[in-house]
């Protein structure tokens, strides 16, 4: 998410709309820490992480949408300076448990492969459900994430279905991400065909 400047359009929105923004924000904020993992923080980039955050609390406390538009807006362009710098050296997070759409890049809209990866938390699974399923072939199946870098990670799919006339079988997607939370992918779809794409993790 980029940051933005105050506009009359923007502060003319209700407060729904802008809880909407800053719960975005906040989990920009907490995947960037997930990517850290246990990586210390410099002390300026940490207090400067701390003090965005805080402008960001007392925004949301405001009750008038106008003013609390213009406070949302300094606290969020203060606090994605400070994210962007983090994420130069850091992306990947150490653990992926969110819903995460892949789209493969391609001109032909009837021919682009879509990978909807989603996680639940049933009574008989606590730990997590990971279920996908793609369009383009289909496929459905079941997922993993393994984090292997500063910047990287795959998507590993075991694969229990694929429609006619492919055969199942198990493949990873591997992630470039340019945020904690976006990036790129590149893999293959049922038909053994090699795709690439972007990825937004929701």
């Amino acid at each position: 998410m980029a940051q933005f400047d105050i506009t009359n359009a923007f502060i003319t929105v209700q407060h729904g709309t802008l809880d909407v923004y800053s719960d975005e924000v906040r989990l920009d904020l907490a995947a960037t820490l997930d990517a850290l993992g246990t990586n210390a923080l410099a002390k300026v980039t940490s207090n400067q992480i701390v003090r965005a955050t805080n402008a960001l609390d007392r925004a949301d406390e405001m009750t008038n949408s106008t003013s609390r538009a213009r406070a949302l807006s300094a606290a969020v362009n203060k606090l994605y300076a400070v994210l962007t710098q983090v994420w130069r050296t850091q992306t990947a997070p150490h653990v992926l448990a969110r819903n995460t759409d892949l789209v493969e890049d391609d001109p032909s809209e009837s021919d682009t492969t879509r990978f909807f990866l989603t996680v639940t938390f049933p009574e008989d699974h606590p730990e997590g459900y990971f279920a996908f399923t793609s369009d383009k072939p289909e496929e459905v199946g079941l997922w993993s994430y393994e984090r292997t870098g500063a910047h990287t990670g795959l998507i590993h799919l075991n694969v229990n279905f694929a429609e006619e006339p492919y055969v199942p079988f198990n493949h990873d997607l591997t992630l470039t991400f340019g945020t904690p939370r976006s990036g790129t992918f590149t893999g293959q779809n049922a038909a053994h065909t090699n795709i690439h794409g972007t990825f937004v993790v929701h």
